[in-house]
This record gives C-alpha cells, sequence and structure tokens, in this order.
C-alpha cells in the first residue's frame, strides 16, 4: 500500500502464480479504481514512490526458478508501466524512497544460503543501475518492512 498524489494505491496479490492487481482509492471520493495487472508476476513486492511515479519491486515469479528482481514504475498521469535496469539489485530486497533518492534494504544474493543474507542499505540510482553500499543493518534480512520520513529510514 502505497499514497500518491491524493490517492492510495494498493497491490492485490492473489495466488503466487496469479498477476497481482494494482489498485487506486481516490481518498476525495472514496472510490477504487483498478489500474490493471502489473507487467509480471512478482513475489515479495515492495512499493515507494519516485519521480511522480510508483516504483514496485519483487522477484520475478513468472517462470519457476527465473530469480530475476524487478524494478517496475507506473506513471499515474499517463497510466504507463515502465521499468529500471534491475541487473544489480539483491534478491528478496524492499524498496524506499528517502529525500527523493531510492534506496535498496536488505535481500539476499543466494536464497539458497541463509549465509548470504544481507544486513546491508543500498543506494540505487534509476539513471544506470549502479548499488552502492550506504549503512549497514543491525540484523540481515529479507522482504524486509521499510518506510522513511525525510532521511530517516525505519525498518
Amino acid at each position: 500500500m502505497f499514497g500518491l498524489q491524493g490517492s492510495l494505491y494498493v497491490l492485490s496479490l492473489g495466488d503466487e502464480r496469479s498477476t497481482p492487481l494494482l489498485l487506486r482509492l481516490n481518498l476525495s471520493s472514496g472510490e477504487w479504481t483498478e489500474i490493471g495487472e502489473l507487467p509480471t508476476v512478482l513475489d515479495t513486492p515492495s512499493l515507494t514512490s519516485y519521480d511522480g511515479c510508483l516504483v514496485i519491486c519483487g522477484l520475478d515469479a513468472a517462470e519457476a526458478g527465473s530469480g530475476e528482481q524487478k524494478l517496475i514504475t507506473y506513471n499515474p498521469v499517463d497510466g504507463t508501466w515502465g521499468s529500471y535496469d534491475s541487473a544489480n539489485i539483491p534478491l528478496y530486497t524492499t524498496i524506499v524512497d528517502a529525500n527523493e533518492s531510492l534506496y535498496l534494504v536488505g535481500g539476499t544474493r543466494n536464497p539458497d544460503d541463509e549465509n548470504q543474507t544481507l544486513d546491508t542499505v543500498f543506494s540505487f540510482d534509476p539513471e544506470n543501475g549502479a548499488v552502492t553500499e550506504v549503512a549497514s543493518l543491525s540484523a540481515p534480512g529479507c522482504g524486509l518492512q521499510a518506510v522513511a520520513s525525510g532521511s530517516t529510514i525505519a525498518v
């Protein structure tokens, strides 16, 4: 669930192989609108906003064993879907926007090896896909909940 431009956006996940549905609640009118299905099935998605768009981060679950993390964008102004280069981001990471910068919290490099679970916060540059370590968490974790207020990220 995430608020953007006077609306609340919610992902309706369904079962593990169905494509998540993006819904919007207009906070002024109280009316729900079905935006549509995401371009792919995502496991453990997280939502944030950046540059006027929703950014949805999750593991591509469209095909079993694909093991690719995806960053999908939705522009509510023109209703278009897009994406960012996600080749360098950890699996099962959580995305959050703090002070108009994107951060990735926790995750893993190998979901089959608990010793590869990360205790790291990374900055993410959507222009070139660069990932840079900026902080450490008190403990490693995957699929964490994170929220930002100003430049503070709470996990």
